[in-house]
């Protein structure tokens, strides 16, 4: 997932302390200064990033990709003392330099499937539903895994949503589930 989210961010802040520097000398030149006052009042872009820092927008065993476009399942979720949220990921796919946790911010990550629609696969499989939730996991891993392997990974990083239906119908291929979902 290449990060060009960082230009928004850079301007926004550029933008920010313009404004506010004119706010403390109580002045508001006419021109682009006022509609860079007015853009500021009205963009909610800086709260959606802190609502990604402060929210749990994330669950213990949701599948995510990080900003370095890397494929995980979060474990664990925590909070600071000043309410930021942490994500201990566990990296499914083998990284180079033999790490398998990290701890990443909510702006980091990004849902690929959410720990209840996992459930969901595995409620309509009756082959796996009779397996032990290890090794229902360790299934549902492996076909992650695979498509990730085999073409998920750059659907993901260029940001196509239409990819991940696509996605889920490759998963359940894999399993021979596809009689189980509605052809649109």
């Amino acid at each position: 997932m290449p990060n060009t989210s960082n230009f928004g961010i850079i301007g926004t802040t550029i933008i920010s302390i313009i404004v506010r520097c004119q706010k403390l000398i109580n002045k508001v030149p006419e021109g682009i200064n006022k509609q860079l006052d007015e853009i500021v009042k009205t963009n909610d872009f800086p709260i959606k990033k802190l609502q990604a820092l402060t929210e749990e927008i994330f669950e213990t065993g949701d599948l995510v990709v990080t900003i370095y476009g890397e494929l995980g399942q979060v474990i664990s979720v925590s909070t600071s003392i000043l309410g930021y949220k942490a994500y201990k990921i566990k990296y499914l796919v083998e990284k180079p330099l033999k790490i398998q946790e990290e701890n990443f911010p909510g702006n980091y990550l990004k849902k690929l499937i959410s720990k209840d629609l996992l459930k969901d696969v595995i409620k309509i499989a009756p082959e796996i539903g009779n397996m032990s939730i290890e090794k229902q996991h360790e299934l549902l891993s492996s076909a992650i895994v695979n498509l990730w392997g085999n073409g998920l990974k750059e659907v993901v990083l260029q940001n196509e949503p239409e990819g991940y239906e696509s996605f889920f119908i490759s998963l359940c291929s894999q399993m021979n589930l596809e009689k189980n979902f509605p052809k649109k």
